[in-house]
């Protein structure tokens, strides 16, 4: 009865010196005060003692052993093997903290920590969940870091610890824990980092817990982790990259960057890291038939080896090898002007016999440098093997690239007197169906800038109907469509439909300003009255692709919303002609309020595209949306317009994303 009084007594004054504690620092600090009584218990009175002390008094057991040292070693073992829980929870919180002191209780430990595992085994086994699982798994967190604690003989644990890290159903938490206790054990010597980094690396995967562990560990111990390169090698893919540092400092560059180059992409951010250092390593590899490839991949992703790109050149110079060395300059695809003498001399030499030889050197002069210096000969009598060659395949033989008109057309070397014969090209190219050469002719025609070639390109838009080509011809086009403006103006009257729509995205090209204002006054008003004619119903004849490749994306506009119905169509070409003013906002909230369901669709992907780009019209449209909302009944349209007030309600710009007021 004492005891208790004088425990009581304890407490409430511990309760009252953190009180003070607390008021005087501003901050709690508690920690237990253990009675008179408690202070001075042997080891043996501790073994009477934990199992039916109060939980309270637990610590205080615990401390009285710690302060006993080894003297408290055979108690410990006896209560490790005891059945009671308590028993076992309170031993390994002493051996914890006696560390290498306890290192006699190992076995003991070794056979609980089987135990318990056994435990939850049986619990996974009988389908236990909840608070009887976590506590066992917590039970086996507790041994295993008792294990680790008691120094260097603990790593003949390692297996079995770590086989129990690599269990799947074992919780990520307690895992990590693992880790962290045998990583902390692990540091104490070689032999023990060396065991335990073995063992992850033999893993199917490596996490990124584990890796970062790993990588720092194996970076300091250098060259005396070189018994774990065989098992380092293996892990380099499985660890995404993060070991490849690790596994330099263990091999050494002279060694490891080589093998590296077995993986192009493994070896790039080294190099980056080791600057000029890196010539002699790419320079090297690209002289290896094993690691060339490699190497060439990593010139492409910007390594800078000037020995490497001099081997190529070389190269170059040997009909043997000249083919090779062109189709490497077109991999790394990075300008190497010094490159192109030779490349010139094996195109030279190549000529038009073999077009795919001609083809290799002309690719390889266009992404290393300047193609001005090619013979103009050249290049236009290719484009005319290439035509020649095309019609003999038609319609059914491989397509012809016509490289050559590409080439043509990015040095400039065409003029306007070479028209008429561009025309053949392209009525060759057409007739033959060589689709490519078709395209960079179109390119080339329009490259002369001159009225009578685009007037040639526009006729050829006018009478197409194939709608890849007149996409070709317009993109062409709108590069220059100034002296095209006045044909524009006399024809656009007489279109329709899909070609219509073309021809007005050409006026918005620089040059058809003055055009397009003079078109858009005399078609407005008519075009803003179309969707409310009797037939903006009517469903449109040609194909929604025509439209939705003719006018291109718009902000915000997704690319499979394109127009069924003439009154869907009428409001896309708002999107494109009308200017944005309150009242074109009225017009279009009309129709989201209205039963064209097509119409109404376009009508708010235009009104999405306002809300982004004219924000003087945000607050105005969004009062005029909630107006039209109690105007609405239940329905579609309310629907459309309670999205919309949504849209209109949030800007997508605002980073604060306030409400429109």
């Amino acid at each position: 009865m004492r005891l208790k009084t004088t425990i009581a007594h304890a407490v409430l004054s511990a309760a009252l010196s953190v009180v003070v504690a607390a008021a005087q620092a501003s901050m709690v600090a508690f920690s237990p005060v253990c009675p008179q009584e408690l202070l001075h218990i042997t080891p043996e009175q501790v073994e009477r003692l934990i199992p039916q002390g109060l939980d309270r008094d637990q610590s205080c057991y615990q401390d009285a052993l710690v302060r006993a040292q080894a003297q408290a070693v055979p108690v410990l073992v006896r209560l490790l093997r005891d059945e009671r829980e308590a028993s076992q929870v309170s031993a390994m919180q002493v051996v914890k903290k006696l560390g290498s002191t306890a290192v006699a209780t190992l076995p003991d430990l070794m056979t609980l920590l089987r135990s318990k595992v056994a435990q939850l085994d049986t619990l996974q086994a009988q389908g236990g969940a909840g608070q009887a699982q976590e506590h066992a798994q917590h039970m086996v967190q507790l041994t295993a870091h008792a294990i680790t604690s008691v120094g260097p003989a603990a790593q003949a644990a390692i297996p079995e610890l770590l086989a129990l890290y690599g269990r799947p159903d074992f919780p990520y938490p307690s895992r990590y824990m693992l880790l962290q206790y045998l990583w902390a054990m692990a540091e104490a010597s070689d032999t023990a980092r060396l065991a335990l980094v073995a063992g992850l690396l033999a893993k199917e995967t490596l996490t990124n817990e584990e890796a970062e562990m790993i990588a720092p560990s194996l970076i300091r111990m250098g060259s005396r982790a070189s018994p774990l390169l065989p098992a380092l090698r293996a892990s380099l893919h499985k660890s995404g990259g993060s070991l490849i540092e690790a596994y330099l400092a263990v091999q050494g560059d002279e060694v490891g960057i080589p093998y590296l180059f077995q993986s192009a992409g493994m070896v790039v951010d080294p190099l980056k890291k080791r600057g000029p250092l890196a010539d002699r390593y790419v320079a090297d590899a690209i002289r290896q038939a094993s690691s060339r490839s490699a190497a060439i991949t990593v010139l492409a992703r910007n390594i800078d080896s000037p020995g490497a790109i001099a081997h190529l050149i070389d190269k170059l110079g040997d009909p043997s090898t000249a083919d090779s060395a062109a189709a490497a300059f077109i991999t790394i695809n990075r300008k190497f002007p010094q490159a192109n003498e030779k490349l010139l001399a094996s195109l030279l030499a190549a000529g038009n016999r073999d077009p795919l030889r001609r083809d290799l050197f002309l690719r390889a002069m266009d992404v290393t440098g300047p193609v001005a210096q090619i013979p103009r000969s050249l290049l236009v009598d290719g484009l005319r093997s290439d035509l020649r060659l095309a019609r003999r395949q038609a319609p059914q033989g491989p397509q012809v690239a016509c490289l050559p008109a590409t080439i043509l057309w990015k040095a400039g070397l065409l003029s306007p007197s070479d028209l008429p014969m561009l025309k053949r090209a392209y009525r060759d190219a057409a007739q033959s169906g060589a689709h490519a050469c078709l395209s960079e002719t179109v390119d080339l025609i329009a490259s002369l800038a001159s009225r009578p070639a685009l007037e040639f390109l526009y006729e050829r838009f006018l009478a197409s109907n194939d709608e890849q080509h007149m996409q070709d011809l317009q993109r062409a086009l709108m590069r220059n469509i100034a002296p095209l403006a006045p044909r524009l103006e006399a024809s656009i009257g007489r279109l329709r439909g899909a070609r219509l729509v073309m021809v007005e995205s050409m006026l918005l090209a620089p040059g058809g300003e003055e055009v397009l204002a003079a078109y858009r006054a005399r078609i407005l008003p008519g075009l803003l009255a179309l969707p409310f004619k009797a037939d903006a119903h009517r469903l449109l004849l040609a194909p929604y692709s025509e439209y939705q490749a003719s006018f291109g994306i718009s902000p915000g506009m997704r690319s499979t919303d394109t127009p069924a119905t003439r009154g869907g169509l009428a409001v896309l070409r708002m999107d494109r002609i009308a200017p944005r003013t309150p009242e074109l906002v009225s017009l279009l909230l009309r129709l989201v309020a209205g039963s064209n369901e097509d119409a109404a669709k376009q009508a708010m992907l235009l009104l999405q595209n306002i809300r982004d780009e004219q924000r003087g019209l945000r607050a105005a449209c969004f009062r005029q949306i909630g107006q039209l909302l109690v105007e609405t009944p239940l329905g579609p349209a309310q629907r459309r317009l309670a999205t919309l007030e949504r849209v209109y309600a949030y800007s997508r710009r605002d980073h604060d994303r306030s409400p429109v007021q």
